[in-house]
């Protein structure tokens, strides 16, 4: 046992002795507390396995990422606000699974994304100022054009760069799929149907690179996504004739 095991031993007696002190499993103070007991117990976990790729607990930490990237994307199909601070836990588990992967640029995309999810995760809560909450829609034709072109210039740009770190695995694959992500990304931010299409092109170049790097769990979620992410595109252009149709 390791000084970190220690240390989360005494977390978590400390933490149950001031419970039983001041009586805090009492809702919602009780909720508000195990929360921040967890997110404690398990930032000791993602550091010891951030150090220690073959430590013991390092499948556990990937299936707990998994699961909570795929309650996101569920959340995210229904167009709930949940989505969001579910898919911020997700961030966190997948930095520490990308880094020790080699996958650097994720590692990147993960910061990024966790930057735009507060930015969708505000927006989805306050909308727009002039036109109020946000809806589904369309991007313009040229927002969708100069998307495009954005994830076609940037990627092999950003795959000389990571080719040029040491210990990097296929950089210009990962670099595609962290350009993607984060258009992609903002484009669910912002309530556009397209940002479907490239989450779905993202899935497809993700499952094959993740299986050869062996997250199998990673590589087995990216296939769930690929299906939600279908299901996503359907149910929002369904969800985009309604509002159409009562428009009219």
């Amino acid at each position: 046992m390791t000084a970190l095991d220690y240390s989360a031993d005494v977390l978590g007696a400390v933490y149950l002795l001031i419970t039983l002190r001041f009586n805090l499993w009492k809702w919602p103070a009780g909720v508000i507390h195990c929360a921040v007991f967890g997110v404690l117990f398990w930032m000791f976990k993602l550091y010891e396995v951030s150090i220690d790729p073959a430590h013991p607990d390092a499948g556990r930490v990937e299936s707990v990422g998994v699961v909570f990237g795929l309650i996101c994307v569920i959340l995210t199909v229904r167009r709930n606000i949940w989505s969001w601070p579910t898919g911020i836990v997700n961030i966190v588990f997948s930095v520490f699974m990308f880094w020790w992967a080699g996958l650097y640029a994720d590692v990147v995309n993960m910061f990024v994304m966790f930057v735009l999810s507060l930015y969708g995760w505000y927006g989805w809560l306050h909308g727009r100022k002039d036109d109020g909450p946000l809806v589904v829609e369309t991007a313009s034709p040229r927002l969708r054009a100069g998307s495009v072109l954005l994830v076609a210039a940037l990627s092999p740009v950003v795959g000389w760069i990571l080719s040029r770190l040491p210990g990097v695995s296929y950089p210009y694959w990962d670099s595609f799929i962290l350009v993607a992500s984060l258009v992609a990304q903002w484009g669910l931010a912002r309530k556009y149907v397209e940002n479907w299409v490239l989450w779905i092109c993202v899935d497809l170049v993700a499952i094959p690179l993740y299986a050869r790097k062996e997250l199998r769990a990673a590589s087995g979620l990216y296939v769930i996504f690929l299906i939600l992410a279908t299901c996503g595109l359907i149910e929002w252009m369904r969800a985009l004739k309604k509002k159409k149709s009562a428009a009219a």
